[in-house]
C-alpha cells in the first residue's frame, strides 16, 4: 500500500496523543489498521450497536488503550468535542440516516479534529475483486432477509456525493487505498472462501421465496473464486474537517 497508506498516516500524526472513536468497529478491523499505522494514541474506542461484534472485536485486542462500547452511532453518548479523530468504515451500506450520524459525530468532535470515511468500492474491480463483491453483495441479500440493515456497496462517485451531501463538513482530501495481493490464493484461502458460502447459505431463512435462488447464486460464486481468485476490493478514503 506504500505511498497511500503513509497519506492517511500523514493525517493521523498531525495530533499528538488522539483520542480516536471508531464507528460500527465490527470485528476492529479498521482499528487494527490504525494501530498498524501508530502507537501514538491516548485512547481509541470502537462503538458498535451489536453485542456480539463487540464480543468479537474485544478478543482481537488486549491493549488497555483500546476499549469497545455496545453504542449505535445515531446516538453517541460522549462528552461534547471530546475526540481528534472520528473513523467511520464500511459502514456506509448497513445505515438508513447517515444525516443524522454526521450530526452526532459533529458533537464529539473537537473544533480542530477530522473526519475519516472508508468505504469499499464496486467500481473498476479485477475478476479476483469481483469476487470479493460477489460475495459482499450475497451475504447482504442474506442478511436483509434476516431484517438487517445491509445495502449493496457503492461506486467512487457515489461515495464522495453520499458523504458530501449528508455532511456539512469540508472534504478535505480523497484517495484511493488499495490493497496489494499475492498472485494467487492458497488452497487452503480458496476453502475457507467456499466454507463462508457454506455457512452463509445455511442463514437463508427457510421458507424464503428467494431460497433457491440464492443458492444456485451461492454456487455460481464459488465458480467465479475458484476461476479467478480471490482479492479485497479497493477502498475509497475521505478526510473531512469543520
Amino acid at each position: 500500500m506504500g505511498d497511500i497508506v503513509k497519506k492517511l498516516n500523514h493525517y493521523i500524526s498531525t495530533y499528538q496523543q488522539p483520542r480516536i472513536l471508531d464507528l460500527a468497529t465490527g470485528a476492529g478491523n479498521f482499528i487494527k489498521l490504525l494501530t498498524d499505522l501508530t502507537d501514538d494514541y491516548r485512547e481509541i474506542i470502537g462503538i458498535d450497536k451489536e453485542k456480539s461484534a463487540i464480543d468479537m472485536a474485544r478478543k482481537h485486542f488486549s491493549n488497555e488503550r483500546i476499549v469497545f462500547k455496545q453504542m449505535s452511532a445515531n446516538h453517541l453518548n460522549f462528552k461534547l468535542a471530546s475526540f481528534d479523530i472520528v473513523c467511520f468504515s464500511n459502514s456506509l451500506h448497513h445505515v438508513t440516516d447517515l444525516s443524522q450520524i454526521f450530526k452526532e459525530i459533529k458533537t464529539v468532535l473537537k473544533p480542530d479534529g477530522i473526519v475519516i470515511v472508508a468505504e469499499m468500492v464496486r467500481d473498476r474491480l479485477t475478476d479476483a475483486q469481483k469476487s470479493h463483491l460477489l460475495l459482499h453483495h450475497f451475504a447482504a441479500k442474506i442478511d436483509r432477509l434476516c431484517g438487517i440493515i445491509h445495502d449493496e456497496t457503492y461506486t467512487r462517485k457515489e461515495i464522495k456525493n453520499l458523504v458530501t451531501s449528508h455532511s456539512d463538513l469540508t472534504l478535505l482530501d480523497h484517495w484511493m487505498l488499495r490493497y496489494n495481493r499475492k498472485k494467487s490464493n492458497t488452497d487452503e484461502e480458496i476453502k475457507w472462501l467456499l466454507k463462508t458460502i457454506d455457512k452463509l447459505s445455511q442463514k437463508i431463512p427457510k421458507h424464503a421465496e428467494e431460497m433457491d435462488d440464492l443458492i444456485d447464486e451461492g454456487r455460481e460464486i464459488k465458480t467465479t473464486i475458484e476461476k479467478y481468485g480471490f482479492a479485497s476490493c479497493p477502498t475509497k478514503v475521505m478526510v473531512l474537517k469543520r
